[in-house]
């Protein structure tokens, strides 16, 4: 859910957290639809509203719904976490793709942690 799966942070490179996470059965999928912008990220972490009705606006474009429509059929079959660097999910914006796959296929088990 990254837009840039780069890090400086040790281990959270998209190279090195997917080789990690494989080995130990973990599969890493890079969706970079579901990203937030780079220019969206500081108003959202301050929770400006704009800044939220900017990234609905980027799951509803063709990309953003594509991936979404991805994440939903992973969870027919599979558990699925949605990561992301932030270390408060209430300024993330995963929070709302969650929203938004409970909005789009009610019947999902999801769980918030």
């Amino acid at each position: 859910m990254r837009l840039t799966p780069l890090s400086r942070k040790p281990g959270l490179s998209k190279r090195k957290l997917t080789q990690t996470l494989e080995g130990v059965g973990i599969r890493y999928l890079h969706l970079r639809a579901l990203g937030n912008p780079k220019d969206n990220r500081d108003k959202f972490r301050a929770g400006d509203p704009r800044s939220h009705a900017t990234f609905k606006q980027l799951m509803a474009g063709s990309e953003g719904a594509a991936a979404l429509r991805h994440v939903g059929a992973l969870l027919d079959d599979e558990v699925v976490a949605l990561l992301c660097f932030e270390r408060d999910h209430h300024t993330c914006h995963r929070h709302l793709v969650a929203a938004e796959l409970q909005r789009t296929q009610p019947t999902l088990g999801l769980i918030e942690i």
